[in-house]
């Protein structure tokens, strides 16, 4: 008796093990069909022609072994297909989420519109600074650029309840910060490597006038010097001259 109620146990253990590996594949197989639109079998034909029929549990003591509340390799194959799922729902590459990104913006939008005209505004005003050389519009170009950024996250916060009482149709502000990186700060701090790129081309040509203006200055006083040196040279030349004349003996008549 002890010999046939452990076959029966083997035998639905076995059966259990078999039918959850059905189930994996049925699965795996739907998820295929949904992605790539293949015509799968469904679970009934798959398990018919598998060869395999599940038998019965005369005892009926491991009847419960095939709810699925107590089947954990369930769980495993929903997590595998939802992951599936979630990975093909998105972009996925660069071109992907920058289209997306277009498409998700009302570009015709009076908030758009006036966002886009302040960038274009700004980026005329940085380059007329630096064709100007203008050391305090720049200074103060980098003042307004810093406060706005600075305070961007503050505006993303309220604007992303408030949005509405200003005319915008639609919540761009998320939580992450997306929409104002991109739309805001991103073109202003290109501006500001811009103007820092001004500012070292400058210094770059200022140092290179300073360094010339001192080799023109050691080269005047070099050729003074030279100058002096000559002179005294025939200075000295002239009166050693002179004091060999002296020194030369007159011959008697």
């Amino acid at each position: 008796m002890a010999t046939t109620e452990s076959s029966s146990a083997w035998s639905s253990l076995t059966t259990f093990v078999i039918d959850t590996a059905e189930k994996i594949v049925n699965e795996v197989e739907e998820g295929t069909s949904i992605l790539f639109g293949w015509d799968t079998e469904t679970p009934s034909s798959s398990r018919e022609s598998s060869g395999f029929a599940q038998k019965e549990d005369p005892s009926g003591e491991y009847d419960d072994l095939d709810d699925e509340s107590f089947n954990p390799l369930n769980g495993i194959a929903d997590g595998v297909i939802g992951d599936i799922m979630s990975a093909q729902s998105g972009p996925q590459t660069f071109r992907e989420n920058v289209d997306a990104f277009k498409s998700a913006i009302t570009w015709k939008e009076p908030f758009i519109i006036a966002l886009v005209a302040f960038q274009v505004f700004m980026m005329l005003l940085a380059a007329f600074a630096i064709r100007r050389k203008s050391f305090e519009l720049r200074v103060a170009i980098f003042l307004v650029i810093f406060l706005l950024v600075r305070g961007s996250e503050y505006a993303n916060d309220y604007l992303r309840v408030h949005y509405e009482e200003y005319g915008i149709t639609q919540n761009y502000f998320d939580t992450g910060g997306v929409f104002t990186s991109i739309m805001l700060c991103g073109p202003l701090l290109i501006i500001c490597i811009c103007l820092l790129f001004s500012f070292l081309w400058e210094a770059k040509t200022l140092l290179v006038q300073v360094k010339r203006m001192d080799l023109q200055k050691k080269a005047r006083q070099q050729e003074k010097q030279n100058k002096k040196e000559k002179v005294a040279a025939g200075a000295s030349a002239k009166k050693s001259n002179a004091n060999a004349r002296k020194k030369k003996p007159v011959k008697e008549d």
